[in-house]
Formats: structure tokens, C-alpha cells, sequence
């Protein structure tokens, strides 16, 4: 008697533990990483802002952010920032949605602003000094 409630309880607890092991129809699996590349690189708006952007910054002249969240949806992006200014610590959430070759860049935190943008090339730099010319070598004599 004592055998076959021994298989019987290990009846009862075989679906309770394959419950355990194997994956529940409900769970979700993990989201694909974001890709950044549309809203990658540096942008100016038409009133001198530079920002550049890249999958774990978002600087400009005012501020320079670090990215602690960024996502997706239907194409715009939101990102989640930590950012410096004037040695002050502050958060800014930023949507930034590409339109065509532009974005429209929308800061949500203290305000709502929009700026839109296009890619522009790297920051100027200092000018480009082309080297003083060197001075002729002697010529060699001819040897006959």
C-alpha cells in the first residue's frame, strides 16, 4: 500500500515541477536591443545648436549628458539622461523622431522645446596652419 501512494504522490508532483523547468506560455521574451543609427552623429539646428549623439552621450554647447535609458517606439526615440551644467546634476527626458534627413529633437523636462536639426560636419577647429616650406638641400655633385 505504502508503494503505490508513493507513486502516487510522485504522479501528483511530476506536472507541478515540469511546471518549474519549462518556459510558461506567459512569459515575454527579453526586448532586441535598440539601434541608435538614425538619430547617431552631429546635429545643428538652424539657431547655431550643435548636439551630438551617440548611443551612450547626447552633448551640446549647454549641457552634457550621459544616456541611461534609451528606447524605441514606433520610430521615435526617447532617451533617459543624466546631465552636467555648470557643475549642477539634472535629468532631461528627450524624444528625438527623424524626418527625413532631419530629427526633431523635443527636450520634455522643464518645459517642453522643440528643435529641429540636420547633420552637420565636425566641429570647426582651430584653423589648419599649412607647414612652412622647407628650405632647398644642396644638390649632390654629379659623380662620373
Amino acid at each position: 500500500m505504502s508503494h503505490k501512494l508513493n507513486v502516487a504522490a510522485c504522479a501528483l508532483a511530476l506536472p507541478a515541477l515540469a511546471s518549474c523547468t519549462s518556459p510558461s506560455a506567459s512569459v515575454n521574451p527579453p526586448k532586441p536591443p535598440v539601434d541608435p543609427t538614425p538619430i547617431l552623429g552631429t546635429w545643428c539646428s538652424n539657431n547655431d545648436k550643435r548636439f551630438t549623439i551617440s548611443q551612450e552621450r547626447f552633448d551640446s554647447r549647454d549641457m552634457q549628458c550621459t544616456v541611461m535609458k534609451l528606447d524605441n517606439y514606433k520610430g521615435t526615440f526617447t532617451l533617459n539622461l543624466v546631465c552636467e551644467n555648470d557643475q549642477q546634476q539634472a535629468s532631461e527626458n528627450v524624444t528625438i523622431t527623424p524626418i527625413g534627413d532631419a530629427v526633431e529633437i523635443v527636450f520634455l523636462s522643464k518645459g517642453v522645446r522643440h528643435t529641429r536639426a540636420n547633420r552637420c560636419g565636425p566641429a570647426p577647429s582651430a584653423p589648419v596652419v599649412a607647414p612652412a616650406p622647407s628650405e632647398p638641400t644642396p644638390a649632390s655633385p654629379v659623380v662620373q
